[in-house]
């Protein structure tokens, strides 16, 4: 079905002007964390950045401080009675941060999991109404146990839920483990065999794993501000272990090949990266002495495997890596203190710079004795960014996944059989040709009743002139949709593509019955 998109019906409030408003797809933001020892830096102006693209000076077109402190508190206009919306402040209170605390039962052998849930709930007792957190679980899939919330009684409700559990089974619940299951000091089962075993369940995980990951950057990724990723784990899957046999032939200790799964963890970095988000890896396996159980480990301890890969998803982001610690509680508080105040500066490459090639960014802070983290670079991509086959893969996903994406920013609203859509218009790709603006959103409709019908796939056209574009901008691209087959107490899941990216948004909208 194609349609062209030729009227704008306005429901929603004039959205505010801002030196942030991203209208152009080539502007690349960069989220900066500065902290001195006693707090975050919240006094630095554009002039005290230097930002370099592949060692290039680049002009600051774009700047902006975010301050969540307590004192410094925002209101936003609340969304209008039966509006429901992807982006996170839609209750009203603008949202300066946001920090998802994702909890991996999938990784973490379960005799690590009770202190560790005991930890975070420590943490949740203990936040802020101005500290938008979100807890998710990832056991057999990615789950959400509490969206954004401040309400420090609803995310102590949804993490007591949290219950120990080997979702990996007892015996196989490593790489490491199997390969010690798998191979025997006989040599009857020899390391050949016992590395397929391993690399094929070690794949799976780290596939499982950075499917995740790049779900959660989608859901965050058309936020505002700065974006955390706290991942507790007592695993991080991209380093597996494999068994070895020295020149006697006899068996040896297993030995870990750290490029195994590199594809992965780049997936992972590109991702959160693409969406400004900083992982922080907090590693739950508990220090073996007893009366560590709340302080730092004062001596070097020797790395483990994955250790790597935590500080390489960490380093790729902007986020910290925390380990060989017992006290989690602190980990996670100071994770998302990072979010306190941030720096966003934004940039312009030259047309030439799109060389679809990984780009390092390297960024100066003229201030002395302080800390600065920022993600390591950008993918300079000025063609469509995923294939075909890719784009229509995520829509499905997308379709029947509960987890919101908010790449592209949407509001809905029924009236009667019908969904009225609102699409941020600065989220989507519009060419200009012949002084218009031109391009196509896949918008994807599903009933929740109806989970095994085919969805409603509708390409809305749009060609509209240089003053519609500007008012788009402010009230969005709003068109509407039939839905037939409504049930009582039925919702609809709505996903918005654009065409040229693949980027997205997705809602779910509470439909009226008749």
């Amino acid at each position: 079905m194609n349609r062209v998109l030729v009227i704008l019906v306005l429901f929603l409030a004039p959205r505010p002007q801002s030196d942030t408003l991203r209208v152009n797809t080539r502007l690349v933001q960069v989220d900066v964390v500065v902290r001195a020892k006693n707090g975050p830096v919240a006094d630095l102006r554009r002039e005290d950045f230097t930002i370099w693209d592949n060692g290039k000076v680049q002009r600051i077109g774009v700047f902006s401080v975010s301050d969540a402190r307590p004192s410094k508190s925002q209101q936003v206009a609340p969304l209008p009675p039966g509006v429901v919306s992807n982006r996170m402040e839609s209750g009203g209170e603008a949202a300066t941060t946001a920090t998802v605390i994702l909890f991996d039962l999938l990784n973490t052998p379960i005799d690590e999991q009770p202190y560790a849930i005991g930890q975070l709930l420590e943490y949740v007792r203990s936040i802020r109404k101005e500290d938008h957190v979100a807890l998710y679980i990832l056991d057999n899939q990615l789950r959400i146990v509490q969206d954004f919330t401040g309400d420090t009684a609803k995310l102590s409700r949804a993490a007591a839920r949290i219950k120990p559990s080997d979702v990996s089974g007892s015996e196989t619940r490593s790489a490491a483990e199997l390969a010690e299951l798998l191979t025997d000091p006989d040599g009857l089962i020899g390391p050949e065999f016992a590395n397929g075993v391993v690399a094929f369940y070690a794949t799976n995980q780290a596939q499982r794993t950075a499917e995740a990951i790049e779900a959660i950057a989608r859901h965050l990724g058309g936020l505002p501000g700065r974006k955390n990723l706290v991942w507790m784990s007592g695993d991080f899957p991209f380093a597996p272990e494999f068994a070895a046999v020295n020149q006697a032939g006899t068996r040896a200790h297993t030995t870990e090949d750290p490029l195994f799964l590199t594809s992965q963890v780049s997936r992972a970095v590109r991702s959160v990266s693409d969406a400004n988000i900083g992982i922080y890896p907090v590693d739950v396996r508990a220090l073996p002495a007893p009366d560590m159980r709340t302080v730092r480990a004062k001596a070097p301890l020797p790395p483990l495997p994955d250790h790597d890969a935590m500080l390489r998803l960490a380093g790729g982001s902007g986020g910290r890596a925390f380990y060989y610690t017992n006290d989690l509680k602190g980990a996670v508080s100071e994770a998302v203190a990072d979010g306190e105040v941030t720096y966003t500066i934004g940039f312009y490459p030259a047309e030439n710079a799109f060389d679809g090639k990984f780009h390092r960014l390297s960024i100066d802070v003229a201030r002395k004795n302080v800390d600065v983290r920022y993600r390591s670079g950008y993918a300079a991509v000025d063609t469509q960014a995923m294939t075909e086959t890719q784009r229509r893969a995520l829509l499905a996903d997308l379709v029947s996944t509960s987890l919101n994406a908010s790449q592209i920013e949407l509001a809905a609203h029924a009236e009667g059989q019908r969904a009225v859509i609102s699409v941020n218009a600065a989220d989507v790709r519009l060419e200009q040709q012949n002084n218009r603006r031109v391009g196509l959103l896949i918008v994807a409709l599903r009933l929740e009743s109806q989970k095994s019908s085919t969805d409603k796939i509708s390409n809305i056209r749009i060609n509209i002139s240089e003053d519609q574009y500007r008012a788009a901008l402010q009230n969005g691209l709003v068109f509407d949709e039939a839905v037939p087959g409504v049930q009582p107490d039925d919702r609809l899941r709505i996903v918005v593509q654009d065409e040229a990216t693949g980027l997205a948004g997705s809602l779910w909208l509470p439909m009226p019955s008749r």
